[in-house]
């Protein structure tokens, strides 16, 4: 249990308010053609538009990021290897047919390395190098599936199941538009490689070149400024769909566009989120990690308070043209005893725009506090005592004026 304590330290920022001159669009103005959609920005997770974002729908290759993940996290854990050469199987070697989005691997047996696998996933959307990847991770891609619901739980996609490594359409195959945007956010905050990836323009194997297909990347035909990624998808079920990522000025925005009804739409419709998206929020940088957010008392403890620092850092996302007081509210555990660990959570710190809470941290002990000895007990009960005493006489003595 934690005891509200609040500080109503009023965080009055004059933020960045547009000119009277800027036309900026308006949420009820966002121009869009897809069954689901969603906004959010990727530091705080603030979501800033939706419309139908958990209705479960098929992912198509939105499906690929969650592979990327696995991969890459991999990758940073040692258990793979860039250098690695990942043996072609008969399930893998998927013909260049033009039917499927495939690197083209030459022949069963063939190795090729982990690095191409990766970027022929990243950049040109690879089914073929899905199943190759899976196939290396965990010996076959039923075994990785289960990884990847098992991922997806921890980290809380609630409108999300996979049963393939690729993304073609299976009735047990589906994301919400808020959980793709969920996942997209994990994915760019833990593995930042995958936008060096997404980024690229095009992926050469087997001397052939393909582009990527992500086309709201700066230099494409529907070039949007700040976008490094992220996917792209279409399958009979789900339609056209798409993910990208745009950062600004310290603002990174993703919009998920789900079953659009053509390849322009989609763009038109995610550039129109960024543009709703960047011209209306600013992102608010309150507090760094390690920073005191204010004390809570301790109990026979060497000192009588332990300062509260903040865990991690805290962003908070609010409106340009109003920006409203925040409030912050210092919850913190309602009976604390030394000894006191430093780093030791003892609550939380929360924002509040009015009535909406909209971030908060942990707050941790900022440093250690003992515990009191046996005849330091006994001092401070007796300074105690003479303390109480003292007070009630004082209050003795109001109370007769």
């Amino acid at each position: 249990m934690y005891k509200k304590t609040t500080v109503i330290l009023t965080l009055l920022f004059l933020l960045s308010i547009a000119s009277p001159f800027t036309t900026s669009i308006k949420a009820e103005e966002i121009s869009y053609e897809a069954e689901s959609v969603i906004l959010l920005e990727a530091e705080t997770g603030q979501v800033l538009y939706k419309s139908n974002a958990d209705e479960p729908m098929a992912p198509a290759s939105l499906t690929k990021i969650m592979t990327l993940l696995l991969g890459l996290e991999a990758l940073e854990e040692g258990e793979l290897d860039l250098e690695d050469k990942v043996r072609i199987s008969e399930n893998a070697q998927i013909s260049f047919d033009g039917t499927q989005s495939v690197m083209g691997f030459d022949r069963v047996g063939q190795e090729v390395k982990l690095e191409d696998i990766i970027t022929g996933i990243a950049v040109v959307s690879a089914n073929d190098g899905c199943i190759a990847l899976a196939e290396h991770m965990k010996g076959s891609e039923d075994r990785f599936v289960r990884a990847m619901n098992e991922k997806a739980e921890e980290i809380g996609l609630e409108d999300t199941s996979f049963a393939n490594s690729h993304g073609l359409d299976d009735p047990d195959q589906y994301m919400s538009a808020r959980d793709v945007a969920k996942l997209s956010k994990y994915a760019v905050n833990n593995t930042p490689k995958i936008l060096e990836l997404e980024s690229k323009d095009e992926f050469t194997f087997n001397d052939i070149t393909q582009p990527n297909r992500n086309l709201m990347l700066p230099e494409k035909s529907y070039g949007y400024d700040g976008v490094d990624g992220l996917k792209t998808g279409r399958t009979a079920d789900a339609g056209f769909s798409f993910v990208g990522t745009a950062l600004r000025d310290d603002m990174r925005l993703i919009a998920v566009v789900m079953k659009a009804p053509d390849e322009p739409t989609r763009f038109e419709s995610a550039r129109n989120m960024f543009d709703y998206g960047f011209d209306n929020f600013d992102k608010l940088n309150l507090y760094e990690s390690g920073e005191i957010v204010g004390d809570a008392p301790v109990t026979q403890g060497t000192d009588h308070f332990v300062p509260l620092a903040t865990k991690e850092k805290l962003a908070v996302v609010t409106d340009k043209e109003d920006p409203s007081d925040l409030d912050q509210k210092l919850e913190y555990d309602e009976d604390i005893k030394a000894p006191v660990e430093q780093g030791e959570k003892l609550g939380e710190l929360h924002i509040y725009d009015g009535d909406e809470s909209i971030g908060s941290v942990a707050v941790e002990a900022a440093e250690t506090i003992e515990e009191l000895g046996f005849f330091g007990k006994i001092l401070r009960g007796i300074s105690n005592f003479f303390s109480n005493l003292w007070e009630s006489i004082i209050d003795s003595i109001t109370g007769l004026f």
